[in-house]
């Protein structure tokens, strides 16, 4: 079963943030119980922790993807 939550959030990591608990586990095919004790098994306190982490480490992402290619804009320039 963890496998089959750890593989769907890893093939949907952009996904996921806009995703309930209730959707994922209809979608991999679990239960609440079960995602919830995956995401404290990889050290959240729940799926809205796990959900609130990959939010922000999307936007940093982006963030530093939308730093480079403004970098790659100044160098272009020159």
């Amino acid at each position: 079963m963890r496998e089959k939550i750890a593989d769907y959030i890893l093939v949907r990591d952009s996904e996921i943030v806009y995703e309930t608990s209730s959707e994922i586990v209809s979608k991999v095919k679990v239960g609440e119980g079960t995602l919830n004790r995956f995401c404290k098994k990889i050290g959240y306190s729940g799926f809205q922790e796990l959900k609130l982490k990959m939010t922000k480490d999307i936007l940093e992402l982006e963030s530093q993807k939308m730093s480079s290619d403004t970098l790659k804009e100044e160098i272009k320039c020159l």
